[in-house]
């Protein structure tokens, strides 16, 4: 397998065991699907060391009225948003932007997949986290966030073979039945799903939404720009007293919440980097696409006419780019282009579906923790103090589940129904916890 990380392979194993019969490369075939919470400039805190077990179910430290919730991606936004919704919580978020995500939660792709997540510790957030987004499209309204559910194939391409594939695997690949996907270069396909279990929303559009949303339950509610670099205690009852920002100010709170991607903790956390281009389509298509070979690059489709194409990931690292700041390479973005044009037999110049120019070239990193299994609940030894990060390539999926459990855990102290949330435990790792980033550990030191 290449170029994929670690994290992925319990979705590999899944998608071999239901198309290995019709695509020898399959493991090439599973989405990436950029739900990326964006890396934060300074956000972080001291340190927190692991305990033998950290109880999801223990009372509240204190009464909850004001929540600072450090990153403004999608866990940060539905955090806020269930926070408001349903407790009336004041929320203030803190960006180094300023803005509503800025980084990878407003670069993602947006795919969502109920049942791609079964038999893995995030099968139950998964299926939870499913149904909020339909719930979430009526609230918010579905074209407003270009939420809607749509098909999904995994077709096996090779642009240089002359033999002609089967007519019948073909009638249910939209784009070849109106000719614009070469039906040349198919050699196979197979769906991965239908509206029953697929569907897709604007990620960006959806944060921001979010927050409106939140903010006009509750005046109060506040976005703030700046960077969190720690959280002050009291020295005697040791609760917590607020967040501490980089101009040195205080910023009083009953709970902080990191939310920070790939730099929540980098000694735990890592960036896998994805370029993605947005082309312009010849009409609205419904079925996103998998391909394998030319690359397997992605395509997204969008109800707004366009497509989000994306694939040939980097190497993980530690994350030292700033949100909103990411170097994009062009060649990457070109590389992404040809792919999906070789994949689809078109050439640039033609009529084609994907023929014309991209509207956008963009970059991001997706974050994920050491095991891939995302990191919620409380930080130990820190009174008030909650993680949620580390989802990998499902974070849009995940983000409403995670909102609702993280809003749920700082005000009652116990997880949502159903969603077992020991197996996100912070305290799951041997070795200690460093945060803040190195960022932000620079800052302190001036």
């Amino acid at each position: 397998m290449t170029n994929r990380h670690n994290h992925h392979n319990f979705i590999v194993r899944r998608v071999f065991a239901i198309y290995a019969t019709f695509v020898p490369n399959v493991f090439n075939l599973f989405p990436i699907v950029f739900a990326f919470v964006a890396p934060s400039r300074q956000f972080g805190r001291s340190s927190f060391h692991s305990q033998p077990k950290l109880l999801m179910s223990a009372s509240v430290d204190s009464k909850v009225d004001h929540v600072v919730i450090a990153g403004a991606g999608i866990v940060g936004t539905t955090t806020a948003y269930f926070l408001a919704m349903r407790y009336d919580v004041r929320v203030t978020l803190v960006d180094p932007t300023g803005s509503i995500a800025p980084a990878a939660s407003g670069k993602a792709g947006g795919f969502l997949a109920k049942d791609w997540n079964d038999n893995s510790p995030t099968e139950a957030l998964t299926r939870r986290s499913f149904d909020l987004h339909q719930q979430l499209a009526d609230e918010l309204g579905a074209n407003t966030i270009q939420y809607r559910r749509l098909t999904c194939a995994a077709v096996s391409v090779d642009p240089f073979s002359s033999r002609r594939p089967n007519g019948k695997k073909l009638s249910t690949v939209e784009w070849a039945q109106h000719d614009d996907l070469a039906q040349n270069t198919v050699r196979g396909m197979q769906p991965l799903g239908d509206e029953s279990t697929i569907a897709q929303v604007h990620p960006k559009r959806l944060c921001e939404e979010l927050w409106k949303a939140a903010k006009k339950q509750v005046g109060g509610n506040s976005l703030r720009q700046g960077s969190v670099i720690g959280a002050v205690h009291d020295d005697e009852s040791g609760r917590l007293q607020g967040a501490k920002l980089g101009d040195g100010s205080l910023l009083e709170c009953d709970a902080l919440l990191f939310a920070c991607g790939p730099w929540t903790a980098p000694s735990m956390m890592q960036g896998v980097k994805y370029h993605s281009v947005v082309i312009p389509t010849s009409r609205v298509l419904s079925q996103c696409v998998f391909f394998s070979g030319c690359g397997d690059p992605e395509v997204y489709v969008r109800p707004d006419q366009t497509a989000y194409c994306t694939g040939f990931p980097e190497a993980a690292v530690v994350v030292d780019e700033q949100p909103g700041e990411e170097s994009i390479r062009e060649d990457k973005l070109q590389t992404i282009l040809e792919s999906v044009r070789d994949a689809s037999g078109i050439s640039g110049t033609g009529d084609g579906v994907l023929s014309q120019e991209p509207v956008l070239g963009q970059a991001c990193y997706l974050p994920t923790s050491i095991d891939g299994i995302p990191v919620m609940g409380r930080i130990p030894e820190q009174l008030g103090c909650y993680v949620a990060a580390g989802h990998g390539c499902w974070g849009i999926l995940l983000g409403p589940a995670t909102g609702e459990a993280m809003a749920n855990l700082i005000v009652n102290g116990s997880s949502i129904p159903n969603v077992n949330m020991e197996v996100f435990n912070p305290t799951r790792f041997a070795t200690p916890w460093n945060i803040p980033t190195a960022a932000a550990a620079a800052l302190i030191k001036k």
